[in-house]
């Protein structure tokens, strides 16, 4: 296995730009993923394996190493500027980034349409909660941030690879919604029902808007208007939370 002890080596300074830079990883058609159990989803999901890299400071050998063609060993000073986890992280993988299937809903599905979120954080949460609750895909309408951001990869704790995602602008995202005949709820609080009285059983799409500026006019008068009820003095919930609540309770109405 080839070891990096230098700030100079090329495999150092390519993931570092590509850790940097989302632009660069989409050009090149590369995802980097820490974590064993993050990399072993991103592999079943058909991440092509390119490089393994790992801590000298880590001595065990994971099966799931054998796969990748190019290994090697860096000095820990060097490992921790390539992974946003400093403790516990004993691997990172450069794969290739997997093919994007195109939008296609099921009439009697589930979804999420999450529009326009800026906070990596946020987004990989979603995905996590949307992988626990089981339903058919998120849909990423006009996203602002990069679906394989690291901290997406990590929030996400690998469901990024495990949920079905699409990308799609507004108006293709509705015609699809209007193809299925899915019912569809929009975050709004104008004129809004609560979401235990929706029927956000099977066949229905969900919108969530920005964590600044809930969803936008667009979906405006497209479909019924919930909410989730407030009892304390809060108006509102961090979106990756009101969308954990609403995927479950999608989950519970099926």
């Amino acid at each position: 296995m080839l070891t990096i002890s230098s700030t100079q080596n090329q495999l150092f300074k390519q993931c570092r730009v590509w850790l940097e830079k989302s632009r660069k990883r989409k050009e090149d058609g590369v995802v980097l993923v820490e974590g064993l159990h993050e990399i072993e989803c991103a592999i079943r999901a058909g991440c092509k394996p390119l490089h393994w890299i790992q801590s000298t400071d880590f001595s065990e050998v994971a099966l799931v190493k054998e796969q990748f063609p190019n290994c090697a060993a860096m000095a820990p000073a060097l490992f921790d500027q390539l992974v946003i986890r400093k403790s516990g992280q004993v691997a990172l993988a450069v794969l290739g980034t997997p093919l994007e299937l195109p939008l296609s809903l099921n009439p009697k599905g589930c979804y999420l349409v999450v529009e326009s979120v800026e906070k990596p954080g946020n987004l990989g949460a979603i995905l996590r909660s949307a992988d626990a609750a089981g339903i058919e895909a998120v849909i990423l309408c006009d996203p602002r941030v990069d679906r394989y951001n690291p901290q997406v990869i990590r929030n996400s704790v690998g469901a990024v690879f495990s949920v079905p995602l699409w990308s799609a602008p507004h108006d293709e995202v509705w015609e699809a919604i209007q193809s299925a005949g899915l019912r569809l709820y929009s975050t709004y609080m104008e004129n809004s029902q609560s979401f235990w009285e929706a029927d956000l059983g099977s066949g229905c799409a969900v919108v969530i808007g920005t964590e600044h500026e809930g969803v936008s006019p667009f979906w405006k008068g497209k479909g019924q208007n919930v909410q989730i009820p407030m009892n304390g003095q809060v108006d509102s919930l961090n979106v990756s939370v009101a969308a954990a609540l609403l995927v479950f309770e999608m989950a519970r109405r099926r």
